[in-house]
């Protein structure tokens, strides 16, 4: 079918789009995220009679970068990342403080990229920096003298859909409550969801961050024996006829992997309520 179009419009014809340019319409081949480009020097029935045939594609920004991660995000495009593992946080801006933060954390995280959304910044970064954000932000709203308010999203992979990042942004930004904390994170939005009954996302959050960590009987056993031991890890690793420090090792890899820590309160209520979630 791509080759009739290529007879008819010939150099104002691409094929296997790669970048945009603002002269062409962008169109998807049919179950395929294959794009093709065409002038838009055709007439306008000719628009339109593409249009029946194709999806036509949606160009946010000349930035290749972000038009990836749009496309991830909007419209089920492939991961946009070198990256298997990154992370996301979501934060308050203001006209004055904007270029100011973007420009910090771009030299502070590998391969930052952010975007505007709802009125908040979404920054993605390497998920292995993420352990200095709440200092930083400290130290930046002194510096502003302002407050800045942070949420540390979950981190994501080639396996996690856009879709799902962007329903779990859209729902911490309309919870505000979540959004007036100088500094928030993953478990107190999963208590947040669950509080307000948000099924759905949580039963997807659960497919990514407890059933490839927790799905297993020795994790799930460590879970509920923490939860009756009120997080004692000596308690527990007893329970378990476990050597404490073989405990530590797994409690602290959990950590590393879903950025929630069984030793912390809110981060084991928010394991437990995701073991639950049907």
């Amino acid at each position: 079918m791509l080759d009739a179009l290529k007879s008819i419009y010939q150099e104002g014809f691409i094929e296997h789009v790669q970048t945009f340019e603002e002269n062409y319409y962008y169109f998807y081949v049919p179950s395929s995220q294959d794009i093709f480009g065409v002038t838009k020097n055709i007439t306008a029935n000719e628009y339109q009679l593409l249009k029946l045939n194709y999806v036509e594609k949606t160009i946010y920004t000349q930035n290749t970068n972000i038009q990836q991660l749009m496309t991830y995000l909007f419209e089920e495009g492939s991961y946009p990342f070198s990256k298997k593992k990154m992370k996301f946080l979501i934060y308050s801006k203001t006209t004055e403080n904007q270029d100011i933060i973007d420009d910090l954390l771009s030299k502070v995280y590998r391969e930052f990229i952010s975007i505007e959304m709802y009125g908040c910044c979404i920054a993605f970064y390497q998920a292995e920096d993420s352990a200095q954000l709440v200092e930083l932000f400290q130290t930046l709203s002194a510096d502003l003298g302002m407050n800045l308010y942070v949420h540390e999203g979950f981190y994501i992979h080639p396996k996690v859909k856009g879709a799902t990042i962007l329903a779990y942004i859209d729902q911490v930004i309309k919870h505000t409550n979540l959004m007036r904390m100088n500094y928030s994170d993953l478990s107190e939005a999963i208590l947040t969801f669950f509080a307000n009954q948000e099924g759905a996302l949580l039963h997807q959050l659960k497919a990514i961050i407890y059933t490839p960590y927790f799905g297993v009987s020795p994790m799930r056993d460590i879970l509920e024996v923490m939860i009756k031991h009120d997080l004692n890890v000596s308690s527990t690793a007893k329970y378990l006829y476990m050597n404490r420090n073989s405990l530590m090792n797994k409690i602290d890899n959990i950590e590393k992997e879903t950025g929630l820590n069984l030793q912390k309160f809110k981060h084991a209520c928010a394991i437990y309520v995701l073991s639950k979630v049907a």
